[in-house]
């Protein structure tokens, strides 16, 4: 089998090896600003830094979209937030998630959470429904952060992306 590979892959002139390369699905490149609201079950009594349950969270978002075809393309993305502007906080956050944009307009993505504290790592499932208006997009995403001590996040964003 390994030899029919070979013989095979050997056969084909240079131009073809070029062209089967370049024959890639297009990825489409993305970016923008997001801002938003979050709500965390913590209690703030139990926190010494938390003064409320709501965080207000503004970030930046980069976002690879390998296309498809007609209905599905699958999207890669990575974001830098912060949040707890609202609380005088200063509390960064970033997320790498991959998934899947269905129809040009609605996004479903899940991926890895990091925030600076004793458990750095989270698991992130993300949805949302991005429509076009004119030459931008308008995302509207709700994030869901879990926690295995109970302590989950979740924020409602919208922003602005081109």
């Amino acid at each position: 089998m390994l030899l029919f590979i070979i013989l095979f892959f050997s056969s084909l002139s240079q131009a073809e090896r070029v062209s089967n390369i370049l024959s890639a699905p297009p990825i489409k490149f993305m970016h923008g600003f997001r801002f938003g609201y979050g709500y965390t079950n913590i209690d703030p009594a139990e926190h010494e830094l938390l003064h409320s349950k709501w965080l207000y969270l503004i970030g930046y978002e980069l976002n690879q979209k390998l296309l498809g075809g007609d209905w599905i393309d699958v999207i890669f993305v990575e974001n830098i937030s912060v949040v707890g502007l609202n609380q005088s906080l200063f509390i960064p956050s970033g997320n790498a998630l991959i998934g899947f944009e269905f129809h040009d307009s609605f996004q479903l993505a899940s991926g890895i959470n990091f925030v600076p504290t004793e458990e750095p790592f989270h698991m992130v499932v993300a949805a949302g429904w991005t429509p076009k208006v004119g030459d931008i997009n308008i995302p509207f995403h709700l994030t869901y952060i879990p926690d295995v001590h109970n302590h989950w996040r979740m924020y409602l964003t919208t922003g602005v992306n081109w």
